[in-house]
Parts: C-alpha cells; structure tokens; sequence
C-alpha cells in the first residue's frame, strides 16, 4: 500500500507524504508504549523501560498553572488506548527528573526527560539501548493529528546525532511524527523479534518530516541510577 499524503493541517514534523499506519498494541515494541494524559494540562506518549518505571517528555507533564510538575496523581498512563478503549491503566506515585532539566523549557534538550514510578509490575517493557546514525527504528505514538490509537512510522532512520540547547547530545531522526508523539519510542529491532528504545521523542522539527529524541544509551545511564 503506498503511503498518503498528508493533510495540510500546518503540525510540525510530517512531510508531504503520510507512512503512518495503525501500531499492534498486542506485541512488543508497541505494547510497551502508552498513552500519557494528564487532564487539563498535556496529552502525550510514554513508555515502559522498567517493571516499575516508565519515561517521557519532561515538558510533557509541566503544569504552567502550577508552575512545575503536576503531581503524580494526575497523571495517567493508559496502554492499549484506542478510541476510549484501554488494556491497562496505571497511576504513577512519584516522578524523577535528570539534573538540569527544565520542564518549562520551550527549545531542544537532551534534559527533557521524565521518570514516571509506578507501584505495580509493568510487564511489557522496552530497554533502553545505544543507537547511532544510520540506526533503522520506528516512530510511535499519539500525534494531535491521529490522538486516538498508536501510529507508527514503522522504517525511517537515524539521521545524525547533534547538541541540544542544553548542551547534551539528543538524535535527529527522519521519522515522521508531531505533536503528541513527546515521549514516543523510538524503537529498533535488534535481532528478529528483539526490540529495544533507540531513543524517547521530544520534539518534531518545524517543517518536513523528521525530529528530535533522547538517546537511548543516556536514558539507559539515567534508569541505572534509579532504584528498582
């Protein structure tokens, strides 16, 4: 089937052409990837790394209102989401930020990371892994444009890693991706049927398909440091 073009809504990160197709919640890579709500405030994507922890987008849980971080309680991670309908649901009951992260920030940064602890089990999980250019990944999770079910750009590519404003390496991808997708995986198969997260999106560029995420490896130091 060949890709769609992509309708003239003016969102960052889509190109002319539409590769997304709907994801299987049911399996791995994309059963470890959620839905992130927090009502009134953002609507994103996270995903599970850990049996008790799952990561995304710190600007992604900022309450301007507030002024910092919304509280853990307000925040929801729903697996399986599709059109109201929802496999899990869990409610984080603490919330660990990297030194130097600024949830308030508006540009690029390799900081824009959010810890989310959840007491139950998380079974379904993506671990981190390093990844550089050239890396073959997919992009999922839950554009403005397409807000209910998980799409994927499921064949793009790692395109060069590059400094953010905050002077911390992020990767710029060619996946496509727009707002909602903060948070997102982006996954690579790293044997048949082996997935890991090659890096958690923060950001979509301004024009054309393609944006920005987190690597892997550094998320992998950061879950390191965390308790179990």
């Amino acid at each position: 089937m060949s890709a769609a073009p992509v309708p003239g809504v003016g969102l960052p990160g889509l190109g002319t052409i539409d590769p997304r197709t709907p994801a299987d919640q049911t399996s791995l890579p994309w059963s470890a990837v959620a839905l992130l709500l927090v009502p009134g405030v953002a609507r994103c994507t996270a995903v599970a790394v850990a049996p008790h922890w799952a990561v995304t987008a710190a600007h992604c849980i900022h309450h301007r209102a507030l002024g910092h971080a919304a509280p853990p309680s307000s925040i929801h991670l729903v697996f399986g989401y599709r059109s109201g309908d929802y496999t899990r649901l869990f409610i984080p009951d603490a919330i660990r930020l990297p030194a130097g992260a600024d949830p308030a920030a508006t540009q690029v940064r390799g900081t824009d990371v959010a810890f989310l602890h959840v007491v139950e089990t998380l079974t379904d999980l993506l671990p981190p892994t390093v990844a550089g250019p050239g890396a073959a990944v997919a992009l999922g999770g839950f554009g403005q444009d397409r807000a209910e079910r998980l799409a994927i750009d499921p064949a793009c590519t790692v395109l060069a890693e590059v400094q953010a404003a905050d002077a911390q390496p992020v990767l710029q991808h060619g996946c496509t991706g727009t707002r909602g997708v903060s948070g997102g995986a982006l996954a690579t198969e790293v044997a048949p049927g082996t997935w890991r997260l090659a890096g958690m999106a923060i950001a979509a560029q301004l024009a054309g398909a393609g944006g920005y995420a987190v690597p892997g490896g550094r998320l992998a130091t950061l879950l390191a440091a965390l308790p179990p």
